[in-house]
């Protein structure tokens, strides 16, 4: 309890230097909360209004095998989309992997970019 009232009385004879750590401490703890509320609406929360149980990827094949990940053309993804009856919508998306930090030893990520129409109905 000493160590306490000694620390108030010394920030107490220092407002200068007390405000600038008052500052320093709000500053960060507002920086942290809407970086964290960010985060959280951005990567930690479902999306909303989206059924991900219901989410299929669709693969090309060439004679039964699987060809790759290397997507379909731009034509070849529209005629899909016109003529397919067991999918309720078929949406594209373009995936991306990129590394975290200036070295080749970042964390690898994966991001995709999509159409904007893609989870908002039409």
């Amino acid at each position: 309890m000493l160590e306490l009232r000694l620390a108030v009385r010394s920030l107490l004879r220092q407002p200068a230097f007390t405000l600038a750590v008052v500052s320093t401490l709000g500053l960060g703890m507002g920086v942290t909360t809407g970086f964290f509320g960010v985060v959280n609406a951005l990567a930690l929360r479902p999306l909303s209004g989206v059924e991900s149980q219901g989410l299929v990827t669709v693969h090309a094949t060439v004679h039964g095998e699987l060809a790759g990940f290397s997507g379909f053309s731009p034509p070849t993804f529209l005629d899909l989309r016109e003529r397919t009856r067991s999918l309720r919508r078929l949406e594209a998306f373009n995936g991306q992997g990129f590394a975290l930090g200036e070295d080749a030893g970042g964390a690898r990520r994966a991001a995709a970019t999509r159409p904007d129409d893609l989870l908002h109905g039409e």
